[in-house]
């Protein structure tokens, strides 16, 4: 069967970052210390990486886009609207999301340029009216319709440590049970965890554990997504800078807009699936 190209040209597209497929691009960003999480998928991981590799590594613009790109699937499929311009820097929103907290002071992509949104009364949400170093001034133009992306994550840089705030819906997983440290604060009506059971034990308790008493179960699951990102953003840091990616609620009101990385491994969709129950004769 004949090619669309030669098998040269497919080793050399191997040995590229813009042209890799499959494994070898896995192989590809590996070597530039980028481990691709298994639910990110590797459109976005590319883009993410390319624009780390070949950029200002340490400076906040690189470590924003790559950001922006791993998360591109969830802003796709989750917190892209059409929005309709009613003053300066006012957008109405669909009536979906018409009083949702969860659009609130979150960075906006509109078209090539990064906004601030502010406040949402019902469906109209105000942007911030000024320039900064971190996003450009809302200056719509009413009437006209406009594609907002809002972004799941904030970031906080402050005395040579660089925080990622990411939307608790995205690792919005079961309780690990298993702390790192003591010091770690256990969230209010988390289980308790940290002893194997004895599955062929006599005692019911030591098979089952027992969450008012002791002993507390251990719960061991593989997760390389929040490994292998961490690896991946310690790869934009710079010597001296700190950095940590943390769990943040965006809102106390509404839920979350974004599907946990978990549910994406099962059902390849950053959206919460709908369960049909099947009618039963």
């Amino acid at each position: 069967m004949l090619s669309a190209i030669s098998r040269l040209k497919e080793v050399l597209h191997d040995t590229l970052l813009t042209k890799a497929q499959g494994e070898m691009l896995d192989r590809l960003t590996d070597l530039y210390g980028f481990r691709r999480p298994a639910v990110i998928r590797q459109a976005e991981w590319r883009n993410a990486v390319l624009s780390s590799v070949f950029s200002a590594r340490g400076t906040p613009g690189p470590m924003f886009r790559f950001l922006e790109n791993v998360f591109g699937q969830w802003v796709q499929e989750c917190s892209t609207f059409t929005c309709t311009a009613l003053s300066s820097n006012l957008l109405e929103v669909p009536e979906s999301v018409e009083g949702n907290t969860q659009l609130e002071n979150r960075f906006c992509r509109i078209g090539d340029n990064l906004y601030r949104s502010s406040v949402l009364d019902d469906r109209e949400l105000t942007f911030h009216a000024i320039d900064c170093a971190l996003f450009k001034r809302a200056d719509f133009e009413t009437g006209d319709s406009y594609t907002v992306k809002f972004l799941p994550f904030d970031i906080v840089e402050r005395d040579g440590e660089f925080k990622v705030l990411l939307d608790d819906g995205i690792l919005n997983v079961p309780p690990s049970y298993l702390k790192q440290d003591a010091s770690v604060v256990r969230a209010s009506g988390e289980p308790f965890g940290g002893q194997i059971l004895d599955f062929f034990s006599e005692v019911e308790a030591q098979r089952y554990g027992d969450q008012e008493q002791g002993p507390f179960p251990a719960y061991l699951a593989v997760d390389d997504f929040t490994e292998a990102l961490g690896g991946a953003f310690l790869q934009m840091l710079v010597a001296g800078v700190r950095g940590q990616i943390l769990d943040f609620k965006h809102s106390l009101s509404d839920t979350s807009l974004y599907g946990s990385y978990r549910q994406m491994a099962e059902s390849g969709t950053a959206q919460t699936p709908v369960i049909v129950n099947p009618t039963r004769g």
